[in-house]
């Protein structure tokens, strides 16, 4: 595994340059191509690094014409010499509302230009949940945004959630959010009912590195179990993926730590560490690996164990099969894209093996009780939309069927 890591981060934090073969534009309705590519700063036949898709989504942010801006890289050569970028934007819808007096017709305006609602459909281990998100953009000034989503089905959720990003270059970001959620806890069989405010700051210290700090207050009912417990989380990544979507040559790591401060019993120090390498290998095909390991120093209440199984960890186990203080998880896994690089929309098929276990406290991780998954799937990754669909055995005899809205990692 950390050879493995090695060999992607040699091969994808190089940084020669590369010529820029094509640009797309997606998403404009008002602004001509000509003059998102005069905000962007490019031309076709430039030289490009492994810096210039944030520098372009930067300076189009900047602009203040677009409420929202993605720029991806996509190499059109087996070595990597020429490069393809596509960039999507989403522009202000205008009503044509008169402000004489200012006030509510400012804050209708306001309202007015931004996209209002967005469905939210996800397929996930808890199953299917639908629903709305509401979004009101520069509410309290420029690069603030608020959000009110609703969820329901599998995972039932309803937040108030608030961010501003701050400076030039919008690199700081305040974030706040109070929220409900309910979803059944499928080892217990039994509904966790969650209460939750919290504040946190982020800071993207490179393009390719950022740290996090949150703190809240959450309320749990589980159960005949009531709790309410205070708890602080500071995180750092590094994250080198130019198109998280479908990363090639590219790693991901992270490492948090969690206080978690239990009225009915001791606090606990929780660790979470994931690691995740990305290498391309014949024409479009990408071979991703990933390690997850989270570890508490003391046991957990069983609303705070971690489940172990799903689309998200083990794939030929059903989700929630173990429960455990600490969890362990690995996969292997072979992405082989069929649509064309330079297209919006990427369909491909992929090929994978995952191990993992859920245990106790106490528990030596070496001897914890691992199940392994072996499987196949298909993806479809494009702007808005990205789903896959595994089917995976546990080698003894099963197989399940997974279904989720996006990689799992």
């Amino acid at each position: 595994m950390i050879a493995a890591l090695a060999l992607v981060a040699m091969f994808g934090l190089q940084a020669p340059g590369r010529v820029i073969s094509d640009v797309r534009v997606h998403g404009n309705h008002s602004t001509p191509d000509a003059v998102v590519l005069e905000i962007a700063g490019i031309n076709v036949g430039d030289t490009a690094t492994p810096e210039t898709p944030g520098l372009v989504e930067t300076r189009l942010r900047r602009s203040g014409r677009f409420n929202d801006v993605e720029v991806l890289a996509r190499s059109r050569t087996l070595d990597g010499s020429d490069m393809a970028l596509v960039i999507i934007v989403r522009e202000e819808y205008v009503l044509p509302i008169d402000e004489p007096g200012g006030g509510v017709a400012r804050v209708a305006r306001k309202i007015g230009n931004t996209p209002l609602f967005l469905p939210i459909l996800d397929f996930g281990d808890y199953g299917f949940s639908y629903g709305l998100r509401a979004s009101f953009v520069d509410v309290t000034g420029q690069g603030s945004r608020v959000s009110v989503p609703f969820t329901w089905g599998g995972e039932k959720r309803a937040a108030v959630e608030y961010t501003h990003r701050f400076g030039a270059d919008g690199r700081v970001m305040a974030d706040a959010r109070a929220s409900w959620q309910r979803l059944e806890n499928p080892f217990y069989e039994i509904d966790d009912s969650r209460r939750t405010a919290e504040a946190g700051v982020s800071w993207q210290i490179a393009r390719s590195l950022r740290a996090a700090a949150h703190a809240g207050v959450t309320d749990v009912s589980f159960d005949e179990i009531d709790e309410r417990f205070p708890w602080g989380r500071a995180s750092v990544t590094l994250d080198t993926r130019l198109d998280p979507s479908l990363p090639r040559n590219a790693v991901y790591a992270s490492i948090g730590v969690e206080r978690l401060a239990f009225e009915h019993q001791d606090a606990a120090t929780r660790v979470r560490s994931e690691a995740r390498g990305y290498v391309g290998l014949i024409g479009q095909s990408i071979l991703a690996v990933r390690a997850l390991h989270v570890m508490s120093d003391t046991p957990l209440p069983p609303f705070e164990r971690a489940l172990v199984g799903g689309g998200s960890t083990v794939r030929g186990s059903r989700f929630g099969y173990a429960s455990g203080d600490n969890l362990a998880v690995g996969s292997v896994e072979v992405r082989v894209p069929v649509s064309s690089a330079l297209t919006i929309g990427r369909v491909g098929v992929s090929v994978f093996a995952d191990v993992g276990a859920a245990y106790d406290r106490g528990t030596a991780w070496r001897d914890a009780d691992y199940r392994w998954g072996y499987g196949v799937g298909g993806f479809v990754s494009a702007t808005i939309f990205k789903f896959n669909l595994d089917v995976a055995t546990d080698g003894r005899g099963g197989a399940r069927v997974h279904a989720a809205t996006g990689f799992r990692f």
